[in-house]
Formats: structure tokens, sequence, C-alpha cells
């Protein structure tokens, strides 16, 4: 496995560029770098676990004595595909070809190691600025609808809400154990037919090796939930769930600038795709972060196979809330097979 300090190294296009791991100690430097996405940028929240998590190390970006730019990278799918996330560099510096050279060092550093993949998360903004470039290099290999909803935590607290995620009947939040037996099930095949899952903006293959990513991977606790008709909860078995009628979601969060963002991914087969159902998913969401989490002001961030806009609403006369006019309405998984 490649050690991290080989890429502590001047880059080819200049003399004054660096790029080394991130310490703690360049955090405030890294969140000086702009922009912060109207105050919902994750980084501040993340930086740690971006850095030193399971298989992440954070690289800094320097011109001259400057920290310019960051990005971190995680190896997952049993060390065989390298996620590149938290990407930014400065504005001054950008369009000179210095963070692709700086990445491009960092790749190198894995030569021999078994690296097969490198992969990458995009929003419809960027993918549409980068893509024709990118899309030379890499493939599009899964793609999620995306929305941002803006929630009145004031008037929920004055509605004065009393049910609790505790009180939603027929869904059923999973056990590590339970996580690892839907995702190795027929069910798990019917539900990520990719054979891949987006949370928290990280893509992760379907294998046993990265079930401690998709539960614990995050910087905060996740909340994974499942639900349908033909699935025996009460089953012993790995096959207890059912792989006609099946609804998963997934839910994480980040502290930020406005307060808390939200996050919901959720995957579906067959009638498990409808409103109804749909909506008790992110019912159960609001309720934990109403309950517990607790924050001022709040953001609901929905990933899905189609918009939900009809939910949302639907949701509204409880859990007041309105879509932003954010423009990212979908994110795509990009990967380029990595050639030792």
């Amino acid at each position: 496995m490649a050690s991290s300090q080989d890429a502590q190294s001047s880059c080819p296009g200049s003399e004054e560029e660096e790029v080394r791991p991130a310490t703690l100690l360049d955090k405030e430097a890294v969140l000086k770098i702009d922009p912060n996405y109207h105050g919902l940028d994750y980084l501040a929240d993340c930086y740690t676990s971006y850095t030193q998590g399971p298989g992440s190390t954070g690289y800094v970006l320097k011109k001259g004595d400057e920290v310019v730019g960051f990005f971190s990278c995680q190896l997952v799918d049993a060390g065989h595909t390298l996620v590149t996330s938290g990407g930014r560099i400065l504005e001054g510096h950008r369009g000179g070809g210095f963070y692709g050279r700086a990445t491009k060092k960092v790749f190198e550093t894995f030569r021999g190691s078994g690296l097969c993949n490198i992969a990458m998360v995009l929003n419809n903004v960027n993918l549409k600025n980068y893509g024709d470039k990118l899309l030379k290099q890499y493939q599009m290999v899964h793609s999620r609808e995306s929305a941002a909803y803006t929630v009145d935590m004031d008037a929920i607290r004055k509605s004065d809400l009393s049910k609790t995620a505790a009180d939603m009947k027929g869904i059923h939040q999973l056990t590590s154990e339970e996580e690892l037996q839907l995702l190795m099930s027929v069910a798990g095949d019917c539900l990520f037919p990719e054979g891949r899952v987006l949370i928290e903006l990280k893509p992760f293959r379907i294998m046993e090796e990265n079930a401690r990513f998709i539960l614990h991977g995050g910087t905060h606790e996740r909340a994974i939930l499942v639900s349908g008709a033909g699935t025996d909860l009460s089953s012993e078995s790995p096959e207890k769930y059912s792989a006609k009628d099946l609804l998963f979601s997934c839910g994480s969060y980040f502290y930020n600038q406005v307060g808390v963002s939200y996050l919901v991914d959720m995957y579906a087969t067959g009638i498990a795709d409808s409103s109804e159902e749909v909506q008790k998913h992110l019912e159960w969401h609001f309720l934990r972060l109403i309950n517990t989490l607790k924050p001022s002001k709040a953001y609901f961030h929905v990933f899905f196979e189609r918009q939900l806009n009809a939910e949302m609403e639907a949701l509204s006369s409880v859990y007041p809330n309105t879509r932003s006019d954010f423009p990212f309405t979908k994110m795509s998984v990009l990967e380029m097979e990595y050639k030792q």
C-alpha cells in the first residue's frame, strides 16, 4: 500500500508548487479557501474524518507558504478504489492546472498497490462546467436526483410536536449485522442493481468489505432504515428482505454555518417506490432531525432515483419546508480505470 508521505513533493508545473498530506494544523488555512456553498459547506465539520478517517488522507496544495487548495482521498472497495472528495482551490489559482497536477502526483504514489479505479462525485453544475474534459478519462457509473429544502424550525418548535421516530410503524432501523445481511442478500442485488450505493456523497461498491464504511464511515452516526410489505423482520434468515418490495434510506448529517444539513439517501424496489412509503421514511428522518439533533436552523437534502417535491410538499403541513433555489439537482459518480 502506498504511503501518503510519498506525495510530499513539488509538482512539475513550478518549483513553488507543493502537495503534501494535510494535518489538523492546516484546517484553519483550508477553511479559508472559497466558496462556502451558501453557508452549507461540510468541510469544517468533516475535516478530521476527511484527513484521518478510515482509509482517508487529506492533501493540501501550496504556492510558496500559502495553502491554496485541498482534497481528500479514501481507499474503499477492499483497497481497489480511491475516492476523491472535498476538492477546492482558491480563486486566483484556478485554471492553471495546479489541482490536476497535484491529484496526479498523489495517484502516482499508489502504483503497485493493487489500486484499480479512481472515483469522484460531481453535482450537475460542476459536471456541466468540467464534464467535457473529465468524461474523456472517466465514465459515469451511477447517478441520483437531488434537492435541498429549507426546514422552518421555528414553526416546528411552536407546533408542540410530540411524535418521535419510535412512533413510526413498519420501519426498521438496521443493526450492523442486519445491514451486512441486506448488502449480501438477493434483495440487496435488486436494491442496488448497479452494484453501487451513494452514501453521504461518497460511492461504495456493494461488498462485505465496505459495510463498515456504509454504516459507520460518516462524520456522525448514520441511521439506516428499511421497510417493505414482503419483509419479515422477525426472521433470522439473511434472505428475510423482500427483493420485490423494499425501501432503503440512510440518514446522515453535518454541521455548517447555517446550522445542520441532514442528508437522506434512498433506494427502492417495486411498490416501495410509492409516495406513501417514501413519505414514511422522510418523516422518520424529519423526526430524528427535530428530536435528536434539535438544530436552530436546518436544511434537508434528499437523494433518490426521482425528484420528491410532491412528497416533501405533502409533509410540509406538519414539517414546514420549502425547496431551496440551489442549482444542484443531480449527483453523478464518475470512475476511471487506474492503470498500474
